[in-house]
């Protein structure tokens, strides 16, 4: 199982945290997108701000986007 964290595309705050079990599937709402907060995205860890609730990607993955 892994959490994920769904988070909306405008203001990249975390709406939710939902649970996978390995090789299941599950389609965020309409301006969301979700991060698989326990391996990182693609194996490069976003980093989290609990004060405002925004999710930060990591340099690297920002510069290439």
């Amino acid at each position: 199982m892994s959490n994920y964290a769904v988070i909306n595309f405008d203001t990249n705050i975390c709406d939710n945290v939902i649970v996978l079990d390995e090789g299941s599937t599950w389609t965020p709402p309409a301006s969301h997108y979700i991060v698989n907060v326990d391996e990182g995205q693609g194996g490069i860890f976003w980093s989290y701000d609990s004060a405002t609730q925004v999710w930060t990607a990591p340099p690297d993955l920002v510069e290439n986007a």
